[in-house]
C-alpha cells in the first residue's frame, strides 16, 4: 500500500471515530453534509463516486422545474456573501422549494450550521432583511411576550427577486 493509503485509511478511521455514538439519522445527515459540500453523489451500486457536474449555468427558472434542489447546491449557486443574504437564500430555499409557509430563525440558522456556514448572529440578519426597502423578508407572527420570543418570517416577493437575481448573477459568471 502506498503512503496515499495510508493517508486515506487514517482519514476514515477518524471520520468513522467522529461517528461513533451518533444517531443514524445524524449520521446521515453528517454523510449527506460531507458528500454535498466536496460535492459527490453518494456512491451507488457500483460503489464508484464520481463529482458532481452541478451547473452554475442553471436559470432561477430551471431551478423551478426541477425537483427541489438539495439546499447545499442551492446555497452554492446563489454564492450568498453576507449574513443577510445567507439567511435569505436558506429562507427562500425552505419557503419556495421546500413548502414553508414560514420558518423561525432558529431554523434558518440550524440550517446554516449544518451547511458549514456559520451566521454570527441570526436575528441581526433578519433585522437586516426587514430593514430594507422594500423589506426582503417579514415577520408574521410572534410566540411569546418577550423581546427574546420565537418570531415567525416569510420571504417577501421582493427577497424572492433578490435571490433570484443572485442565483442570474452567478450563472452568468
Amino acid at each position: 500500500m502506498d503512503k496515499y493509503g495510508f493517508v486515506e485509511i487514517e482519514a476514515m478511521r477518524k471520520i468513522a471515530e467522529a461517528l461513533t455514538g451518533l444517531e443514524q439519522n445524524a449520521i446521515q445527515r453528517v454523510l449527506a453534509w460531507v458528500n454535498d459540500k466536496y460535492q459527490f453523489e453518494p456512491p451507488g451500486e457500483d460503489r464508484q463516486t464520481t463529482p458532481r457536474t452541478a451547473s452554475k449555468s442553471a436559470s432561477a427558472g430551471e431551478l423551478e422545474k426541477q425537483q427541489p434542489p438539495l439546499l447545499g447546491e442551492f446555497y452554492t449557486l446563489a454564492s450568498p456573501a453576507t449574513d443577510a443574504e445567507k439567511a435569505l437564500v436558506v429562507s427562500y430555499w425552505l419557503q419556495f422549494h421546500k413548502h414553508h409557509e414560514e420558518f423561525n430563525a432558529a431554523t434558518i440558522n440550524t440550517q446554516l450550521k449544518n451547511l458549514g456556514y456559520r451566521v454570527s448572529n441570526i436575528t441581526r440578519a433578519f433585522s437586516h432583511l426587514q430593514s430594507k426597502q422594500p423589506q426582503l423578508a417579514i415577520q408574521t407572527k410572534k410566540l411569546g411576550n418577550t423581546k427574546q420570543a420565537r418570531k415567525k418570517y416569510q420571504v417577501t416577493n421582493a427577497g424572492k427577486r433578490y435571490v433570484e437575481d443572485m442565483l442570474k448573477k452567478a450563472a452568468e459568471n
